[in-house]
């Protein structure tokens, strides 16, 4: 637990993946703690939201997944912009 606690907790730190374009924000991160809050076999420690960024819609979270593993969180990252890109 000392080493979590020494990490720095910046936002670069943080940030796994962030991709733009006119009208979303995707954000990638490792969040710091299990949130599975130990319901689930293994942590639950990376999520992906979609933020709107157009001025057409609501602002705001509108979309989010979390994972276990960094593969899970690359390939999830992936898949949703391409699946929302088209939106």
């Amino acid at each position: 637990m000392c080493c979590l606690l020494a990490a720095p907790m910046t936002e670069e730190y943080r940030r796994v993946a962030l991709t733009k374009n006119p009208k979303l924000m995707i954000s990638t991160v490792w969040l710091g703690i299990d949130h599975g809050f130990r319901r689930s076999e293994k942590p639950i420690i990376f999520e992906t939201m979609i933020f709107r960024t157009d001025e057409d819609e609501e602002k705001g979270h509108n979309y989010q997944e979390r994972y276990c593993t960094e593969a899970e969180v690359i390939e999830g990252h992936q898949r949703i912009y391409k699946e929302f890109l088209n939106r």
